[in-house]
C-alpha cells in the first residue's frame, strides 16, 4: 500500500440499493471522494439504483466475490451481514473498515441477529461514524479504534424557498411524518397518535403527510383515519420540494437511531420542527435551540409542540432560520474531506506505529497526556 498523497482506491461495499437513507449517504460519500480525485468504485449484489441522480463507478457483484476489493488500498463495509465474509479473507481484512450509521443491534426486531451484530462489531478492525456521539456510544459497548466523519444532506434537493413566505396558510398547516411503520426505531405509531391528538384540536387545518419507502398505508389509517397525503417511495428531489411547500415535521425517533437526516432535510428546507431529545438529534449543534425537543413516547407533549407552532407564527418563523443554518454545516464535501484525512492517518499510523511521538518531537511541541 503506497498512497502518500496520491489519490487512493477505496471501495465500498453496498448491502442494498434501495431507496433508503443509509444507501444515499454511501453513494453521495463515493461521489464526493470522487471529486476528490480518489478512484472510488460501489460494489452491490443489486442493480445501480435508478432513483439516484448521481455518478459513481458502480459493479453488481455478489460481496462474496473477492474480485472488485482485492485491488483497493481501503475497503469499506457497510451492513453487518456482509463484513464476516469480507473480513474472513485476509488480503481485505487488512484494509477493512467498518461505516456505521446506526447500531444495528439496539433494535429489537434485530434481536434474531444480535449475536452476529455483536461479533461484527468486536472485529479488530477500525470504524467510521456518522456522528462523534455514536462513536463515543460505540465506543462503550465494542471498545476499539471510532473516528467520527459526520453526515452531509444533499445540498442540491434540500435548500429553502428563494423568499421565505408564510410557513402555513391559515386554511393548512401540514404535518410530515418520515419513516417506515414497521421500524420500532422510527415510532411512527406514535407520531400517528400525536398528530391525531393536534388534529382534534386544530381541525381540518392540520394535514398529514406521510413518506415511507414501504407502503403499509392501510394499517397506519387503521389507527390514524384517512391519511391526506401518503408519499411511498419518495426520490429525493421530490421530497425536498415537498418540504418546500411548508409546514411542520416530527420526528418521534428513539434512542437507537443513528442520526436521523430526515430533520435535518426538513431544517435545511426552512421547516421548523418537533423531534425527540435522544442523543442523535440533541448533538446536531450547540446550543440546542434549533427545534422543539419533546419525549419519544409521550404522544400528547408532541401533540402539545404542534398545537403550539401552529399558533405562534414568531417561533416557528425563528426555528426555520435557525434550521437552516444548522443544515448548512453538514454536506458530503466535507464529509468527503474528513474521510480522506482519516484514512491517510491511519496509513500513516500503520506506516510508523509510533507516527504521534515522532510528530510532536519533530515539530517542538509537547503531548497533553
Amino acid at each position: 500500500m503506497h498512497m502518500g498523497d496520491r489519490p487512493m482506491k477505496i471501495v465500498y461495499a453496498l448491502e442494498s440499493t434501495g431507496l433508503y437513507g443509509g444507501t444515499k449517504v454511501i453513494l453521495r460519500q463515493a461521489e464526493a471522494l470522487t471529486r476528490r480525485g480518489h478512484e472510488v468504485m460501489v460494489v452491490s449484489p443489486e442493480p445501480f439504483p435508478t432513483w439516484f441522480e448521481g455518478t459513481v463507478d458502480f459493479c453488481q457483484a455478489s460481496l462474496r466475490d473477492a474480485g472488485p476489493f482485492r485491488q483497493a488500498h481501503w475497503v469499506i463495509g457497510t451492513y453487518f451481514r456482509h463484513m464476516p465474509s469480507l473480513f474472513s479473507d485476509r488480503m481485505i481484512a487488512r484494509k477493512l473498515w467498518h461505516l456505521s450509521q446506526g447500531y444495528e443491534g439496539g433494535w429489537p426486531e434485530a434481536a434474531p441477529d444480535l449475536p452476529e451484530i455483536e461479533k461484527v462489531y468486536r472485529f479488530p478492525i477500525p470504524k467510521m461514524t456518522v456522528s462523534s456521539q455514536l462513536s463515543k456510544s460505540l465506543g462503550k459497548q465494542f471498545p476499539g479504534r471510532y473516528y467520527s466523519v459526520g453526515q452531509g444532506i444533499e445540498t442540491q434537493y434540500f435548500y429553502p424557498r428563494e423568499e421565505m413566505v408564510t410557513w402555513a396558510s391559515k386554511d393548512k398547516l401540514q404535518c410530515f411524518l418520515v419513516g417506515t411503520f414497521p421500524a420500532s426505531v422510527k415510532n411512527i405509531t406514535t407520531g400517528l397518535a400525536a398528530i391525531l391528538k393536534a388534529r382534534n384540536r386544530l381541525g381540518s387545518r392540520l394535514q398529514l403527510v406521510r413518506i415511507t419507502t414501504q407502503n403499509t398505508r392501510e394499517a397506519e389509517e387503521r389507527l390514524y383515519g384517512p391519511i391526506d397525503n401518503y408519499h411511498v417511495h419518495l426520490a429525493p428531489r421530490k421530497m425536498g420540494e415537498l418540504f418546500r411547500s411548508g409546514g411542520i415535521l416530527l420526528s418521534p425517533y428513539r434512542k437507537g437511531e443513528g442520526f436521523g437526516l430526515p430533520p435535518m432535510e426538513a431544517m435545511a428546507c426552512g421547516i421548523p420542527t418537533v423531534i425527540t431529545g435522544i442523543p442523535s438529534f440533541l448533538n446536531f449543534a450547540e446550543p440546542a435551540d434549533y427545534s422543539i425537543f419533546v419525549s419519544p413516547e409521550d404522544p400528547d407533549q408532541m401533540a402539545d409542540a404542534i398545537c403550539f407552532l401552529a399558533g405562534r407564527p414568531d417561533e416557528a418563523k425563528r426555528l426555520a432560520h435557525r434550521g437552516i443554518e444548522v443544515a448548512s454545516r453538514y454536506s458530503f464535501k466535507k464529509v468527503a474531506g474528513n474521510i480522506e484525512r482519516t484514512l491517510r492517518m491511519e496509513y500513516i499510523r500503520r506506516l510508523c506505529p509510533n507516527w504521534l511521538n515522532v510528530l510532536f518531537r519533530n515539530s517542538g511541541m509537547k503531548k497533553k497526556l
